[in-house]
């Protein structure tokens, strides 16, 4: 557990360092013979008046062996940073509302942790929820994509989801 928080902390450091340049990212487990498709997260939340310093967001899906393949669920992960203190510890239910239609997941798979650097005590939070392609898919092409997890309330440009219409178009 602590080498996924490890992996998620260097995601989110990577968030505030990234380009502006959208990436999908490929790598294969020889181990397993599985390749892991996955966005490089984006920050779509940024505050420094609430307790809540950044929301991020990506996408990944995984295929047996090291070609492309058709999945049929994509992972949607949310990466909260707060150094305030915990922000989705009783509260982590998912909905979204996709151009009107209401899309609640429920409650989503949740692991944080906290580390220190130079700002101070970051509490890095990350919830997770496995999307059908279907769902993912209108998700993706939708004109509007408002949401909130837990208590936080949020929107989702078109732009903003410009990486999950490329992970799809990868998934082909």
């Amino acid at each position: 557990m602590k080498f996924f928080l490890l992996i998620i902390a260097t995601l989110v450091a990577g968030c505030a360092a990234a380009t502006s340049i959208p990436q999908i990212i490929v790598s294969y487990d020889r181990f397993k013979d599985e390749a892991n498709v996955s966005t490089s997260p984006h920050i779509f939340v940024h505050s420094e008046h609430h307790d809540l310093i950044t929301l991020s967001t990506y996408a990944s899906y995984s295929c047996e062996g090291n070609g492309s393949c058709k999945p049929n669920n994509i992972s949607i992960r949310f990466i909260s940073e707060s150094y305030y203190g915990w922000r989705y510890l009783s509260s982590y239910d998912l909905i979204l509302i996709v151009d009107g239609e209401r899309m609640n997941f429920g409650e989503t798979i949740r692991v944080g942790d906290v580390a220190s650097n130079v700002a101070g005590v970051v509490t890095i939070e990350v919830m997770s929820v496995i999307v059908p392609v279907d769902k993912f898919v209108k998700i993706a092409n939708a004109q509007i994509v408002e949401g909130k997890l837990g208590m936080t309330t949020f929107d989702i440009t078109y732009k903003e989801r410009e990486l999950f219409r490329m992970l799809l178009a990868r998934a082909q």
